[in-house]
């Protein structure tokens, strides 16, 4: 939510989210990809409970693996998964059982998991895309450009500061008189 005008709230209508990670980090992380494929699931559930209103929303998220060791298999990715996944703390804390029923997504958490582990060129799942390498940022403000034209965009940041000086250039790049890209950043 972002406020609009005093006393109201607005909710974007299109969230398309990048996410860059290195490889040596992904196992810190395995509680946000179980959110991720949490929310995936709340977005097919919002699909097949309300086709119409969902027609118009859009929600996209990429993962980037960077730094993905190059003689990387399936074998090596995966290699004591089996055994580490038997640990009631690999998901880090659980997120509450929902009281209401929920469609699923096509896939679990531990697909995804594996997805990142071992990424392939091209892979995604449901609304989740999952590429191996840097962002090619160009290639994401052009679909936004095509998907959204004449519109301001805002592009919401928060990280390393070399990424968020390619976002600001790239903001500015794509920025025509009928097409804005505003940048929001936080630095750590």
């Amino acid at each position: 939510r972002w406020p609009k005008a005093v006393g109201n709230k607005c909710y974007p209508s299109h969230a398309h989210f990048a996410w860059v990670v290195s490889y040596r980090d992904i196992k810190a992380y395995r509680w946000f990809i179980s959110m991720l494929q949490e929310i995936q699931e709340s977005v097919v559930n919002l699909r097949r409970k309300s086709p119409e209103t969902m027609a118009t929303k859009t929600f996209k998220f990429h993962i980037y693996v960077t730094s993905v060791p190059k003689d990387l298999t399936e074998e090596k990715a995966f290699f004591g998964l089996e055994d580490d996944s038997k640990d009631p703390n690999f998901w880090g804390l659980p997120a509450p059982k929902p009281k209401i029923f929920i469609q699923r997504s096509d896939f679990s958490k531990m697909d995804l998991y594996k997805a990142v582990l071992c990424p392939q060129k091209g892979k995604n799942l449901g609304d989740i895309y999952i590429h191996n390498g840097r962002p090619k940022w160009d290639e994401r403000f052009e679909e936004m450009t095509k998907t959204h034209p004449n519109e301001h965009i805002g592009v919401m940041f928060c990280g390393n500061r070399y990424i968020g000086s390619d976002l600001k250039k790239a903001c500015k790049k794509h920025t025509k008189a009928s097409q804005i890209y505003t940048l929001h950043k936080e630095n750590f």
